[in-house]
């Protein structure tokens, strides 16, 4: 799925993310809206580090989303999410 696409998704569904409706509301700063922040980032490459989720990136992508990734000196571009098994439990 376009990665952007799941940044929207997950703002919408958790409202209290930065960029998220609840988080807008008592006065937080969005992160943009290709801009994951810092607590949606650490899940992202989370998952990515328990092989659930696939972060991955297209030099010729329209919409690319920028995490932040504390091992890079500057935001990893992702253009894709994919869903790599369920969550048990």
């Amino acid at each position: 799925m376009n990665a952007v696409e799941v940044l929207r998704i997950l703002r919408e569904r958790l409202p209290v993310l930065p960029g998220g409706a609840h988080s807008r509301a008592v006065g937080l700063r969005s992160p943009g809206d290709t801009t994951a922040g810092a607590a949606l980032s650490f899940a992202l490459l989370r998952g990515e580090d328990e092989k659930w989720l696939r972060l991955e990136h297209d030099d010729d992508a329209q919409h690319v989303l920028q995490v932040h990734d504390p091992d890079r000196s500057s935001a990893r571009p992702v253009s894709a999410i994919t869903i790599l098994e369920a969550i048990n439990g």
